[in-house]
């Protein structure tokens, strides 16, 4: 999945839309974030919460232990995580990253 995410100004945290994740799989997702243009500080996020539960929210932790700043990067989220986010806490006006997910979805 990789989508563009255009959304103006901001002035704290933002995230991307949530990439469900096959729970059971035996594998964990790739994720990278790549094409960076201009400065920004960035991190992948995962969640273990069911998220077809219609709750409103999840809880997230990082899957890099520190925010990834001006850096192409690629990770895996852990076994057993239900979905992934970018969350960028900082950019320059104009800057740019790309968002993608590749995972399994049998088992």
């Amino acid at each position: 999945v990789a989508s563009n995410l255009f959304i103006g100004t901001v002035t704290g945290e933002m995230a991307s839309p949530t990439v469900p994740l096959n729970k059971h799989s035996a594998h964990g997702a790739a994720v990278a974030g790549m094409g960076i243009s201009g400065t920004m500080d960035w991190n992948i996020e995962e969640t273990f919460d069911d998220l077809g539960s219609g709750t409103a929210s999840a809880n997230w932790v990082d899957v890099s232990a520190s925010d990834l700043s001006n850096a192409n990067a690629s990770l895996t989220a852990t076994t057993g995580a239900t979905g992934v986010r970018m969350a960028v806490t900082s950019y320059t006006d104009g800057a740019e990253i790309q968002f993608n997910v590749s995972y399994n979805p049998v088992r």
